[in-house]
């Protein structure tokens, strides 16, 4: 069983609660054994679709970010879609953190609760721009913020069509980064920038293949940038091949230039590249 709610709007119940907490509550009070799981996937609608690349670009962090002083709590108010009472949204859901407030819900109403929790998915969201390349390097950057946030499914809807559509060609990235159906690992590590506005970085191993790994970098920026690379606790790497979705074609594709060197010292390797300006590229380490 999943409940589908839209999350355009806080609902309310008796106009002092919203719907979410009441529902998942009345749930879990009804679950009354580990035997009984009346709901297994707490699933909700999100909107972001921006109008400029710049808001496309910046509406991913509304999923998780804590720390938003750059997005007035106006600018989230538009970004998301909402609509009806921006007061309560400025108060209540900023910043935004969708995904970390919607797991807090779960876990509330569940405490003390022999049941599973509920998984959380997104049955329906969409960043914007997706004939743009903005759309793909936001699409990009949720995809790797669902996976580590514990999101358990998320379902794109494209409001264009699917050909020409840089959305749709994010998805190449993890799973079909070089034509020929290779696909990122199977197993998330840790992964972190100094610069969460303008870059992104996931980083995947395999449970079946070592030394191996990639590493799916995010460049906001519109302009090429300059980035170092490293990697605690790594096998001895020697190689990285580069596939990258940029401006001008909807489709990931090789890097051209010469692949960056990759050096290993004491269990640390580390690469240094530039990345194209508002692109997102799969680096394949072996």
């Amino acid at each position: 069983m999943a409940y589908g709610g839209d999350y355009s709007s806080p609902h309310f119940v008796a106009g002092t609660e919203e719907f979410s907490d009441w529902y998942l509550q009345q749930v879990a009070a009804a679950s009354v054994s580990a035997s009984m799981q009346l709901l297994d996937v707490f699933d909700v609608h999100y909107y972001t679709a921006g109008s400029t690349d710049a808001e496309c670009l910046v509406s991913p962090r509304l999923f998780w970010d804590p720390s938003t002083p750059d997005i007035s709590a106006t600018e989230a108010n538009s970004l998301d879609f909402n609509y009806g009472d921006h007061s309560y949204w400025d108060t209540y859901w900023y910043p935004r953190q969708v995904i970390p407030r919607l797991l807090k819900k779960i876990a509330a109403a569940y405490s003390g609760k022999s049941t599973p929790l509920p998984l959380l998915s997104f049955s329906e969201y969409n960043p914007g721009c997706e004939t743009d390349i903005a759309g793909g390097v936001a699409q990009a950057d949720l995809l790797g913020i669902f996976g580590r946030e514990g999101v358990f499914g998320a379902t794109a809807w494209p409001l264009q069509s699917a050909t020409n559509n840089y959305l749709v060609a994010a998805y190449e990235l993890y799973r079909n980064y070089d034509g020929n159906g290779s696909v990122v690992g199977d197993t998330t590590v840790s992964a972190t920038t100094t610069d969460r506005v303008n870059t992104s970085v996931y980083a995947f191993t395999h449970s079946d293949l070592a030394p191996a790994a990639e590493v799916v970098a995010i460049n906001k920026n519109a302009t090429a940038t300059a980035v170092t690379i490293q990697i605690a606790s790594a096998p001895a790497f020697t190689t990285a091949t580069l596939y990258n979705l940029v401006t001008g074609s909807a489709s990931v594709t090789a890097a051209t230039g010469t692949a960056p060197t990759v050096t290993c010292t004491c269990g640390t390797c580390g690469l240094t590249l530039t990345m194209p300006p508002t692109s997102a590229t799969t680096i394949v380490l072996r």
